[in-house]
């Protein structure tokens, strides 16, 4: 089976089909504006404080590295992004 590898043609103007991009360097550029419209852009300041839910607090929290790491190596790539929406195999590929 033969594929190819790449990202497809865009449109830089949805309304025009006409405005189809090949390019790399115009596909990028289409790319980087539809992800800068979607990130919020924080205000500068100080961050909100938040009340404590509870009274408990841990004393004592100790993790190596290689605990660090083994953890990230046993990741199942096959399942879905988490609540951070970082990829199982984005974290494997960059382990160590």
């Amino acid at each position: 089976m033969k594929t190819r590898s790449g990202v497809a043609r865009f449109l830089s103007n949805k309304d025009d089909p006409s405005s189809i991009k090949h390019s790399d360097p115009e596909k990028s550029e289409i790319l980087q504006s539809q992800f800068c419209k979607v990130f919020t852009i924080e205000p500068p300041g100080d961050l909100p404080s938040l009340s404590l839910r509870t009274n408990n607090s841990i004393e004592n929290l100790e993790f190596t590295e290689n605990s660090v790491l083994t953890k990230l190596l046993r990741l199942n790539s096959g399942k879905s992004c988490g609540k951070d929406e970082v990829h199982a195999h984005l974290l494997k590929e960059l382990a160590h």
